[in-house]
């Protein structure tokens, strides 16, 4: 099974062909799997020989990073001060690697395999609509 971009799909099945006239496969079968680009915020294809892309612990840092930043800004003025709640930057690190880690991961998983998709950031942790910080939210 060749798990390639939508985009490789004709150039896959011809050398599916050139490898069954040729007699390579010998009872053996090839499939092709398809899916959709993944583009970055600008929308253009983010691409792996070039070495443009976002590596997944970069990506997760971010999420994390943002989704504490938001924590931190909600938590103003609600809670007691640190000074009075000693575990509570360790517990606003740890929600935050939760929340970030579930928006990565639900935005990656709600998309058609089929569809082209932007990897935005602010999708990702918007706290309202599909997302996984309005499923965790609800919750």
């Amino acid at each position: 099974i060749y798990t390639i971009d939508n985009g490789q799909e004709s150039h896959m099945r011809m050398v599916f062909e050139v490898a069954e006239r040729a007699g390579w496969l010998k009872g053996r079968r090839l499939d092709f799997m398809g899916f959709g680009l993944v583009q970055g915020e600008d929308g253009k294809k983010l691409k792996t020989r070039s070495g443009d892309v976002v590596r997944l612990k970069e990506l997760l840092d971010e999420a994390a990073t943002r989704a504490e930043a938001e924590l931190r800004k909600r938590a103003e003025g609600r809670e007691t001060p640190a000074t009075e709640d000693p575990d509570r930057d360790a517990r606003l690190r740890a929600n935050a690697e939760q929340i970030g880690v579930a928006a990565v991961k639900y935005f990656d998983l709600r998309q058609n395999r089929n569809s082209d998709y932007r990897c935005s950031f602010d999708a990702m942790l918007d706290p309202k609509g599909n997302t996984a910080v309005y499923v965790l939210y609800a919750y």
